[in-house]
């Protein structure tokens, strides 16, 4: 059974692993005399498929192709890491990810008589700087006179590195960060730094609202802002839900209504099933049906609004049979009479 896919890179793969914004972020990383040789127009994905059986897989290991000006293929390998704890073995993994595209190349194009080249690329977003061996040769165990006979035959594997973490405020802030034309892609990767800070929304408000529109009125922008939003009421303890949406309609009204009403209904739902987890676990601790009454009543609170006397005499009056089917019902309730319905 895999993982849970974590926020970070869920939001990573919807919002950048795209063709056209990792092309971007992918024009903004690489040295600008390696890019005046690609011909972006042609840049596509590449299904990690057809890498080969044992490809070493995660979630948000992406893959593309790009070619030369003269028609000859590099293979691009995009990794997204924000673990708490730096890699150290990232150029072991850099060399088996440029061995396993090469076999796969060569197994698609067994007549070719040369090989293309990868570029592993890795995106960090950790909470420390990264501080991983730059190539394979730094990890290998030998004394140094014979790992120096031997470097003309060992690899020297590297990535190369794009440390959101190593960014300082005012660079970040400034939009100078990443040369990028895509708002999204800037959007996603200064939250993706930013996002758990307690005073994001200050900074969003003084240094990023230009930005914010900017993704409203990109190509599915709306889209990608829920993306991002959610996010941050995901990773964010210091931002209450509440707050959060008022931000968004205070600062970008009707533009984001659709937001702002898609997270409501979210929240709610998320509150309510919280709600019927802990009351129910509640009730059982306590061992009294009142605990069950005064769940059913939190959960008409939050979903419908104060209940009236008769409702609340109801629920003190009912069985512990009647109180678990109505707690149960809330979930998927749209009224009172639906909750009550016998």
């Amino acid at each position: 059974m895999g993982q849970a896919v974590q926020p970070h890179d869920a939001l990573f793969k919807a919002l950048v692993g795209p063709p056209e914004r990792a092309a971007s972020l992918f024009r903004a990383v690489l040295p600008a005399s390696v890019v005046e040789h690609l011909d972006f127009d042609a840049f596509e994905p590449l299904p990690t498929n057809v890498v080969g059986r044992g490809f070493p897989q995660r979630y948000t290991d992406l893959a593309y192709t790009v070619p030369f000006a003269d028609g000859s293929p590099v293979l691009l390998h995009l990794t997204f890491e924000h673990q708490s704890t730096v890699d150290r073995h990232m150029p072991r993994r850099a060399l088996e990810v440029s061995a396993f595209h090469l076999r796969g190349w060569c197994m698609r194009n067994p007549d070719a008589e040369s090989v293309p080249l990868v570029i592993p690329v890795v995106v960090y977003h950790g909470d420390s700087r990264w501080s991983a061996p730059a190539h394979f040769t730094e990890l290998v165990c030998a004394p140094a006179p014979v790992l120096e006979a031997m470097r003309p035959y060992t690899s020297e594997q590297g990535y190369l590195l794009f440390d959101l973490s190593s960014i300082d405020d005012a660079t970040l802030w400034s939009r100078s960060f990443a040369a990028v034309a895509d708002a999204v892609l800037e959007l996603t990767l200064l939250i993706l730094q930013r996002g758990r800070r307690p005073d994001l929304l200050e900074l969003l408000q003084t240094r990023a609202l230009p930005l914010l529109h900017a993704v409203l009125r990109a190509p599915n922008g709306l889209a990608a802002f829920e993306e991002l939003f959610r996010y941050i009421a995901i990773v964010n303890d210091h931002i209450p839900e509440p707050v959060l949406d008022e931000f968004i309609e205070a600062q970008l009204g009707e533009e984001t209504r659709e937001v702002t009403m898609a997270l409501r209904d979210q929240w709610l739902e998320q509150g309510v099933e919280q709600g019927i987890e802990q009351g129910i676990e509640q009730g059982i601790e306590q061992g009294d049906q009142r605990g069950r009454a005064d769940t059913l009543l939190n959960l008409i609170q939050l979903k419908f609004g104060p209940p009236d006397d008769a409702v609340r005499a109801r629920a003190h009056g009912a069985t512990s049979v009647e109180l678990d089917r109505w707690n149960a019902r809330m979930l998927t309730a749209s009224s009172l009479e639906e909750v009550f319905a016998d």
